[in-house]
C-alpha cells in the first residue's frame, strides 16, 4: 500500500515534466518533486530537514513585520515578496512569469532544493540521479561554502557562524552515525 502511494505521488508530481529526456532549457520543478525521492530514513530525512529549516520559510518571512522592516531599511517600498532584491535570496526562482517553472513548482516554497542545486527538470529522474556524473552533466550543481556566501555574505546564517550553519543544514543521503545519535 505504501509503495502504491509513493508511486501515485511520484506520478502526480512528475506529470508536469516534459516527456523527452532533456528539455530545451532546465526548469524548476519544486521541492515537493524532490521530496518524492529524498524523504525518509533511507535518504537521511532530507526533505524533513529542509522543512524544519529557515530556508523553507525564507519567502514567508518577507511578509512579516521583520521582513517589512528589513526591506524598508534597504529602500524597498514595494512588496518584499515581489521585489527582485529580496527574492534573489528568499526564493528559489525569482524570474518573471512562469517560463522556466513547471506546474509542480510553487514560488512560496522559500529557498528550496533548486536554489542551491539548480533547476531540476533535467536531472530529476532516478536513473540520472543514481549516476553522479550524469546528474552533474544534466545540471545538478555541487554545493560549496561559496554557494552559501551568495546569500550569507557576512559569513553568518541563522545567527550562527556559516561553518556551523552549514553543518546544521547538511543533508547527506545517509547521515553519519554521530548525526543520527543527536536526532
Amino acid at each position: 500500500m505504501r509503495l502504491a502511494c509513493v508511486l501515485l505521488l511520484c506520478g502526480t508530481l512528475l506529470a508536469g515534466l516534459p516527456a523527452r529526456d532533456q528539455p530545451e532549457a532546465p526548469s524548476y520543478v519544486g521541492a515537493r518533486v524532490c521530496a518524492s525521492c529524498h524523504t525518509g530514513k533511507g535518504m537521511g530525512h532530507q526533505y524533513s530537514l529542509w522543512l524544519l529549516s529557515g530556508h523553507s520559510r525564507a519567502w514567508a518571512v518577507l511578509a512579516t513585520p521583520k521582513g517589512y522592516e528589513a526591506a524598508r531599511k534597504r529602500g524597498i517600498t514595494t512588496e518584499a515578496q515581489e521585489h527582485p532584491d529580496c527574492l534573489k535570496c528568499h526564493a528559489t526562482y525569482h524570474g518573471e512569469g512562469t517560463e522556466g517553472r513547471l506546474a509542480s513548482f510553487s514560488p512560496d516554497e522559500g529557498v528550496g532544493c533548486e536554489a542551491c542545486h539548480g533547476p531540476g527538470s533535467s536531472y530529476i529522474r532516478e536513473a540520472v540521479m543514481r549516476d553522479k556524473r550524469a546528474a552533474t552533466a544534466a545540471g545538478l550543481k555541487p554545493v560549496s561554502r561559496d554557494t552559501c556566501l551568495r546569500c550569507h555574505p557576512r559569513g553568518r546564517a541563522g545567527g550562527l557562524p556559516l561553518d556551523e550553519a552549514i553543518k546544521k543544514i547538511a543533508h547527506p543521503t545517509r547521515p553519519s552515525s554521530a548525526a543520527q545519535e543527536s536526532r
